[in-house]
């Protein structure tokens, strides 16, 4: 969650667990404690970019994918229980035109981290 925070990058939860927000927020408050950053919730972006399996890494070329849109030709993923920085290496081999927006990101995290 630091990473992804050091990278301006959300983290999104699927749904409340057992149906509650109170035990939600405890969940959140246990895993973010004194880090910066949060979570969101949001089923529809699991469902947009096809995620059936967590944790998964999401890579897009756009903040904006529209609900309305497929995303199929716009996002990458990654998944498996790694590094954010990991994930973003494994992202970045594929050469495809979402490595550079990988790469970049892995440069943001790495300069922050040394900083």
């Amino acid at each position: 969650m630091h990473d992804a925070h050091t990278i301006y990058a959300p983290v999104i939860i699927r749904g409340l667990i057992n149906n509650s927000f109170k035990e939600t927020t405890s969940a959140i408050y246990r895993l973010v404690k004194e880090q910066s950053g949060g979570m969101q919730i949001d089923p529809l972006l699991f469902e947009r970019f096809q995620i059936k399996k967590v944790p998964a890494v999401v890579v897009t070329e756009s903040t904006a994918c529209l609900s309305n849109q497929s995303c199929l030709l716009n996002y990458d993923v990654f998944y498996g229980d790694v590094t954010l920085q990991y994930a973003l290496k494994e992202i970045a081999k594929k050469e495809d035109r979402l490595s550079l927006i990988a790469e970049s990101a892995l440069h943001t995290l790495k300069e922050r981290k040394n900083a």
